[in-house]
């Protein structure tokens, strides 16, 4: 009987340590999820771990009547088995039929489920079956609010679980960070570390990936209610695709009317965007009322400024008319100034 244990503790590790490898490889590689060999390696981690947890179930490793220091430190590694399960269904992308997909992240939450209850076995894990399905206190009814308190008691709800997550990524950054440091003591072979240590990295990774599953968690009960509404429609037979389509669908020619009818009525139309609301008779009375034309004017100014403008002219005309004579004039002047000298005149008989 013991030799048998042997054989299947045996049979256990090396199983264990291939699908743990196999799920590190799948988590760094660069293929796409959507990809035939991606999905393969995802498939064949997924009956490794079932292998494993099925080993698991028969050794009869873990109970409830245990505490955690019970556990040895190899089989704290068996611990997070659940939570590997679930985070490769989650992965899984075998066809595009909704119910296939709502069957994988069932399983998923399945896995985390039962992670989630060995942790609180082990008091590993203090949160409730509520808070695991994302089910906090519900809402009242309308009859018991109104609709302002219950608009924010569903603010209290959603700030509630935003600090949550903020908490669960907070931890997990520094449980990755301590992991990380312990791993690269590991891989040092000059200086084996001792069991406690190893022992501290298993329970990091216990913890990381309890924040992991809880996150998961959310988003898997995002996605189950669309994809069971996404059943519901087609065993109604409706596409749920071509719905969407249809209710996105503008009404047909109701926008081209309108946008041809605005270009042309800026085209051939008045300029502008509104009617008149007043003649031009109207609004020649406002404008007098407002003082803003004169109708009377001081007649004597508006004569004296017409005779002003009328005499310039005529003095403009002759000016054009004696031009010539004014011209032979000025001349005789100067000839005549310059054959009589200034003084020459009359010296009332002085000279």
């Amino acid at each position: 009987m013991a030799a048998h244990c042997n054989d299947d503790s045996q049979h256990l590790v090396e199983i264990y340590t291939n699908a743990t490898r196999l799920h590190q490889e799948i988590e760094t590689t660069g293929l796409s999820s959507s990809s035939s060999e991606y999905q393969q390696m995802v498939a064949d981690c997924i009956n490794d771990l079932h292998k494993v947890a099925g080993v698991i179930n028969q050794l009869g490793l873990f109970s409830r009547n245990e505490v955690i220091d019970d556990v040895t430190t190899v089989q704290l590694g068996y611990f997070i088995v659940n939570a590997l399960l679930a985070d490769l269904n989650l992965k899984l992308q075998n066809s595009n039929l909704p119910h296939h997909r709502l069957q994988a992240i069932h399983n998923a939450k399945t896995h985390i489920d039962g992670y989630l209850q060995l942790c609180r076995d082990y008091n590993l894990y203090e949160g409730n079956d509520m808070q695991d399905s994302n089910k906090d206190d519900p809402l009242p009814s309308d009859d018991q609010l109104n609709s302002k308190q219950l608009a924010m008691a569903q603010y209290n709800k959603d700030t509630k679980t935003r600090q949550a997550k903020i908490e669960r990524y907070q931890q997990l950054q520094e449980q990755e960070k301590k992991m990380k440091i312990i791993e690269k003591l590991m891989q040092q072979d000059k200086y084996p570390l001792d069991e406690e240590t190893i022992r501290q990295h298993r329970i990091l990774q216990i913890q990381s990936w309890i924040n992991k599953s809880l996150d998961q968690l959310d988003s898997i009960q995002s996605e189950m209610k669309i994809l069971q509404h996404m059943i519901k429609m087609k065993k109604d037979g409706k596409d749920p695709i071509t719905e969407n389509l249809d209710k996105k669908r503008p009404i047909p020619n109701k926008p081209i009317v309108i946008t041809r009818e605005m270009i042309k009525n800026k085209v051939f139309g008045a300029g502008y965007p509104s009617l008149p609301t007043m003649s031009p008779e109207e609004y020649l009375e406002k404008e007098i009322r407002e003082g803003k034309v004169v109708l009377e004017y001081d007649k004597s100014l508006q004569t004296k400024k017409s005779n002003k403008s009328g005499n310039d002219e005529e003095e403009e005309d002759n000016e054009d008319s004696d031009d010539e004579e004014a011209l032979q004039k000025a001349r005789k002047w100067d000839d005549w100034k310059d054959n009589h000298k200034r003084g020459w005149g009359n010296r009332m008989n002085k000279g």
